[in-house]
């Protein structure tokens, strides 16, 4: 016979007939409830589990160990659950509970005793073993030493608890060991300013502690039988929350505003409304920006603020510049409806008309109250008059030399293909020009001239005399561009002495003897040819 850890259930096994499960009236000792069990041949050892929600008995013949569900629900689902967790190798006695928690079974002859070594698990994980308990050489018999009916079992209670924050609820879970169904439990948070609230019942609390710091807090439990409770005693360390501070609602003038949550300890986390998880954040619209700060301890605050970003006026003058005219109208540009002007003189339209050389300012404010200001400075001169000349027709092979009209001592210039020269030496027909200032700084004028090619006649040399002198020195061609031709000369045997893609107009028979030679002239963008005699003569 055996009563339950609780003490409001009995059990027995009865030989040769079932096991039988009551229940217990602590108060008459009335049993009722009446639920017959499994029957077997010759029924012998009984046993609760430690928690009371598991019953296990042994058929002596049978070599076998059952186990039931007591909290199957009603009588015949209990009578049903009967488990077969292990077969014996000879006849199964008694089962007796053991200060650890863990149940033993006597094995007819058998050298160990067999262990369930977690009785409050339902089916095999219960944890059956045959050799759990090494005799030393002796033999068991069928029972067991008498104890007392109820086995004082040694239980321990422990508690553990979720990250705890000031201002923040603090979940704790306590624990019975072995456990008990019918166990119950109160606590003290260690805080008494938090009043009623400092007390709970139940084994998963909440309390919120308005203030860090370290707390000690009891769990206390109680179960039927228990004159004194299992108390057990831990401090906790109640963590402060972050100090977030992102401002006041802001309105400025800008494009957009970095915020920050201030200086944190390390390893504090950020988390701001777009999932962004940088220590600042640059906002760059108007609206309402969160962020939550999470300290090295878990412990998070949210701050918010909202920001207003009002555009600021972009007023453009042109830059520094020099103008050779009388006047020049300042534009700052198209600016945001509402905007004012206040210009360097108090002058207050949208432009202003620069009449002499000076520095010239402007200040634009939106309607929003944002401000920009620009400055300028003007340089007004007097423009040099320049000309090349009237435009002219020139032959296609013509050196000659253009320059402008007299101009001031320190006057630049600059032609067309960069040269600074005071005058330019120009090759055949042409668009020509040049710029002009009088000083660094002073105004720039250009001037062009155009020439046209000219109808010239071609004159190609039928006598060369190469002998040092400035006289027909060279073949030059006349009223022909040279470089537009390809030049070949052939002695009289045929033999080419002489070759030049785009001829320079510079052969003189360098190497060759006096005599007869033969040329042959070819344009390759007209198509043109030209083929004759030239004699070399030199001179004694």
């Amino acid at each position: 016979m055996r009563v339950s850890p609780d003490g409001r259930k009995l059990a027995l096994g009865i030989r040769d007939q079932n096991f039988e499960l009551f229940d217990f009236n602590t108060a008459t000792g009335q049993l009722y409830n009446y639920v017959p069990l499994y029957s077997v041949y010759r029924s012998y050892g009984v046993e609760f589990s430690p928690d009371g929600h598991l019953l296990y008995g042994t058929d002596l013949d049978g070599l076998g160990v059952y186990q039931y569900n007591l909290q199957a629900g009603s009588a015949s689902a209990i009578a049903s659950s009967g488990l077969l967790i292990a077969s014996t190798a000879n006849n199964a006695g008694a089962v007796q509970v053991g200060p650890d928690g863990k149940l033993y079974v006597s094995v007819l002859y058998s050298n160990y005793l067999a262990v369930i070594d977690n009785p409050n698990i339902r089916g095999v994980g219960c944890g059956f073993r045959a050799n759990g308990v090494n005799l030393n050489s002796a033999s068991g018999q069928i029972g067991l030493p008498n104890y007392p009916n109820s086995q004082v079992i040694s239980r321990t209670a422990a508690f553990t608890n979720n990250a705890s924050c000031a201002n923040s609820a603090v979940t704790f879970i306590g624990t019975l060991q072995p456990t008990l169904a019918t166990a119950t439990a109160s606590w003290n948070f260690g805080d008494p300013a938090s009043g009623s609230a400092n007390t709970a019942t139940g084994f998963t609390p909440m309390h919120v502690y308005s203030q860090a710091g370290t707390y000690q807090v009891t769990l206390a439990v109680l179960y039927p039988g228990l004159a004194t409770p299992v108390t057990v005693t831990q401090a906790l360390t109640v963590a402060p929350l972050p100090q977030v501070r992102l401002g006041r609602d802001t309105t400025l003038c800008g494009t957009q505003l970095q915020l920050s949550a201030g200086a944190q300890p390390a390893g504090t986390t950020y988390r701001w409304q777009d999932g962004s998880t940088s220590a600042t954040y640059l906002a760059k619209a108007s609206g309402r920006y969160r962020v939550a700060v999470t300290s090295a301890a878990g412990c998070t605050r949210t701050d918010s603020v909202r920001v207003t970003l009002n555009a600021a006026p972009t007023p453009r003058l042109p830059a520094d510049t020099t103008s050779c005219t009388a006047s020049v109208l300042l534009r700052p540009g198209t600016q945001p409806a509402g905007s004012t002007y206040r210009w360097q003189d108090g002058s207050a339209s949208a432009t202003y008309l620069a009449q002499s050389s000076g520095t010239y300012s402007v200040t634009v404010t939106t309607a929003q109250g944002c401000t920009s200001t620009v400055t300028s400075r003007v340089q007004l001169g007097q423009a040099p008059a320049v000309s090349l000349g009237a435009d002219t027709l020139v032959c296609p092979n013509a050196v000659w030399t253009l320059r402008t009209n007299p101009q001031p001592v320190g006057t630049l210039f600059r032609w067309q293909d960069g040269s600074t020269a005071p005058t330019y030496v120009a090759h055949g027909p042409g668009q020509y020009s040049v710029q002009v200032r009088t000083s660094a700084t002073g105004c720039l004028v250009t001037a062009t001239r155009a020439a046209a090619a000219a109808s010239c006649p071609v004159a190609i040399p039928n006598i060369i005399t190469p002998n040092g002198d400035p006289q027909n020195e060279f073949f030059t061609l006349q009223g022909l561009t040279p470089t537009d031709w390809h030049l070949s000369i052939f002695d009289r045997w045929g033999r080419q002495v002489y070759d030049q893609v785009r001829y320079d107009n510079r052969w003189n028979a360098t190497g060759q003897a006096a005599g007869i030679y033969y040329y042959l002239l070819n344009n390759a963008s007209t198509g043109e040819r030209y083929q004759g005699w030239v004699e070399v003569m030199r001179g004694s």
